[in-house]
């Protein structure tokens, strides 16, 4: 997947600025994809060089002017030719909080526990966002029209995703952890 499929994805939903395709990212998890101003309005200026995306207005801002960007036909065919090629790459996963813990036997057992601890309290905090993102999704999707429901059923499929990739996560820091406790209580004892 490249960012540019990402924003024709987005696109397809709605038209939208940059500053609206970053706050799109960010609220999904960033579990697909993540990316920064300055990526984004690189892969809009591609998008755009390609014709797949054109500026449907253009309006004053304080200090730049805010432009709005929408799929064009040729867009909405890239992206259906996209959405139907395999990509087995996608599971090569960089995950550095995983690498971070393979590496760690470099550290003394503490630092290990700490290293361990930080990313289980944030997977902790980010399984109840997870969740409750989920649950409202779910509602959302409870009381919706048909064409509410074939809009809110991607977002939902995703915070289903993010729920439980995050809970997994949190499955396997909790058993490092309890690892890191035993083998402290084991030298403690020795």
């Amino acid at each position: 997947m490249s960012l540019e499929h990402g924003i024709l994805g987005f696109l397809s939903i709605r038209p939208g600025t940059g500053y609206d395709l970053k706050k799109m990212l960010d609220s999904t998890g960033t579990r697909f994809w993540t990316a920064e101003h300055p990526q984004i309005y690189k892969a809009l200026k591609a998008l755009e060089k390609r014709r797949w995306i054109t500026i449907k207005e253009i309006t004053p801002g304080k200090k730049l002017e805010k432009k709005v960007y929408e799929l064009t036909p040729e867009g909405g065919k890239e992206l259906v030719r996209w959405l139907k090629n395999e990509d087995y790459s996608a599971f090569r996963i960089k995950n550095p909080i995983v690498m971070q813990c393979f590496f760690s036997s470099n550290l003394s057992l503490d630092d290990r526990l700490l290293l361990v601890d930080r990313y289980y309290r944030e997977a902790k905090r980010m399984d109840r966002i997870f969740s409750d993102s989920y649950e409202k999704k779910s509602r959302e999707l409870g009381s919706a029209s048909p064409e509410e429901r074939r809009n809110l059923s991607p977002l939902h499929k995703l915070f289903r995703y993010n729920m439980m990739s995050n809970q997994t996560f949190l499955k396997w820091l909790g058993s490092c952890r309890k690892e890191l406790q035993e083998e402290r209580r084991t030298n403690h004892g020795a």
